[in-house]
């Protein structure tokens, strides 16, 4: 490297100035190295706190109960109507009972000493829950009495 050396006039004192030109226009860049390596990983961090519990919803009110029941159950009740029929005609009664939840099924029989007279014996269509007919056809106009007995879901505790 090339040096001017001269006294500085205030000083007399020698000093040297190298000589260094105006810099010159930069070249091309050059090609890119090759990628290096993977370091090796760090251990994990620390865990995060776990955050707090939010809010808990809205349960609504429990809504009101029921009246207390007696379950359903088979009941049965049963009777016996009197008739004075008309002769050859079919001739009913009405009879009545209580307990049932559903209509039940009605079941009738003539109850008589001479059961060649009666022709037949029924009961009438679509019982109630509470009511139903019983029928008799006999070929004369004896008195008969009809035994019923009715059979469906109620509740057994109802007389």
């Amino acid at each position: 490297m090339s040096v001017l050396r001269f006294r500085d006039p205030d000083t007399g004192q020698m000093e040297e100035l190298p000589l260094i030109g105006p810099a010159g226009p930069p070249g091309a860049d050059g090609p890119d190295g090759a990628k290096g390596a993977t370091g090796a990983q760090g251990d994990p961090g620390p865990k995060g706190d776990t955050g707090s519990t939010g809010p808990q919803g809205y349960t609504g009110a429990t809504g009101p109960r029921g009246a207390v029941g007696q379950p359903p159950g088979v009941t049965f009740r049963r009777g016996e109507a009197r008739i004075t029929p008309v002769a050859n005609t079919s001739t009913s009664v009405g009879i009545s009972y209580s307990g049932f939840t559903q209509s039940p099924t009605v079941f009738c029989c003539a109850r008589t000493t001479v059961p060649g007279t009666v022709t037949s014996c029924g009961t009438g269509t679509a019982p109630s829950t509470t009511s139903s007919s019983v029928n008799v056809r006999r070929s004369n106009t004896t008195a008969t009495y009809v035994q019923w007995i009715a059979v469906g879901v109620g509740s057994p505790s109802t007389q």
